[in-house]
């Protein structure tokens, strides 16, 4: 896969979207330029989650990609078995903050 480009798409809802991301570093290690494709409310938590991938608002326009999958059937592309993997996902400190402050 080295030296192509990789576009990841979200295609079912926030939770979803949430749950599969975690095959998204394992994809990247495979090589490709990999453009994950997520709901405009997720660029923020996903953007610098994931080493090497860019993390790009779900719009029209986008240039063309050499591959494309959908996130959910990443699993079964990579011929994955389930993880259990809890902390994939970390998020912002000062966004910690914040919420840490309104909630006491």
């Amino acid at each position: 896969m080295q030296g192509r480009r990789l576009r990841l798409r979200a295609e079912q809802g926030l939770g979803d979207t949430l749950q599969f991301c975690r095959y998204v570093p394992r994809v990247a290690a495979l090589g490709a330029a990999v453009e994950l494709v997520v709901p405009p409310s997720l660029v923020p938590l996903l953007d610098g989650q994931f080493a090497g991938v860019a993390v790009v608002e779900d719009r029209r326009g986008l240039p063309p990609a050499d591959l494309h999958c959908p996130l959910l059937s990443l699993p079964l592309a990579l011929g994955a078995e389930p993880d259990g993997a809890s902390s994939y996902l970390t998020a912002d400190p000062a966004r910690r903050a914040i919420w840490r402050e309104r909630l006491g």
